[in-house]
């Protein structure tokens, strides 16, 4: 019986041969971008607390986020300007993309100090002085009773008669048996103030008679109050 040989055909394995730097252009990319997502929101953040506008989720009362979001832009930026770099030096063919990479993560890497800068120097004026709130609070009164009303009624705090009266609140807190009505805040990292009025039934401290704060004067790391009438005070935190 006559047996036919069998020819038995292998496929060479194709190689691909991928650019010199390929991956750390590929990661720069991510990185960079990443970085990128991260110093713009720490600019928004920045110059809104500046501003004195509501404050962001992430930047009143959770440092945390606050921290991590700045980890987060660190190590993405320097990684971008790090992969983009190698990249060059592996002679990555087409210099275009290692060098935007390089430069986008070296411009997340200055734009959030010079956001900084910038936050500071609007930053860099009197807190609201203790004579113009209380100026205030006297003059709107029925307004601001009206408000805490709503605590009794609804809940909550009814904002509706302070803006209608022209009352500038930026947020509404509370700390212990007090409810605090903010006026004005800075901070975004773990460190800031905010002063504002504070309403409650039961008596408050530390006290102080004078001023609660001026600008440039040192604070404890807590709250201080002064007491206008009744069931109001003037507040002034710092952390």
């Amino acid at each position: 019986m006559l047996s036919h040989p069998t020819s038995t055909s292998s496929t060479p394995a194709v190689k691909i041969d991928r650019p010199a730097g390929s991956g750390y252009a590929a990661a720069g990319i991510i990185a960079s971008v990443l970085g990128a997502a991260s110093a713009l929101l720490l600019c928004v953040a920045l110059v809104a607390a500046a501003l004195g506008h509501e404050p962001l989720p992430w930047s009143h009362g959770r440092h945390g986020l606050t921290v991590a979001l700045i980890g987060v832009w660190l190590v993405a930026a320097l990684g971008g300007v790090f992969c983009g770099v190698i990249a060059l030096l592996l002679h990555y063919p087409g210099r275009t993309w290692p060098v935007l990479v390089a430069a986008l993560g070296g411009v997340s890497l200055l734009v959030v100090p010079a956001s900084s800068l910038a936050a500071l120097g609007i930053w860099a004026h009197p807190h609201p002085s203790d004579s113009a709130m209380i100026a205030e609070l006297q003059q709107h009164r029925p307004q601001f009773d009206q408000a805490m009303a709503g605590l009794r009624t609804a809940g909550h705090v009814d904002r509706k008669p302070l803006r209608a009266a022209g009352v500038k609140v930026q947020d509404v807190g509370s700390s212990g048996s007090a409810v605090l009505l903010t006026v004005n805040s800075w901070g975004i990292v773990p460190s800031g103030w905010e002063k504002g009025y504070a309403y409650s039934r039961k008596p408050l401290g530390p006290l102080t008679t004078g001023n609660t704060q001026s600008y440039g004067e040192p604070m404890p790391d807590d709250f201080v109050f002064r007491h206008v009438s009744g069931p109001w005070y003037i507040y002034y935190e710092s952390w």
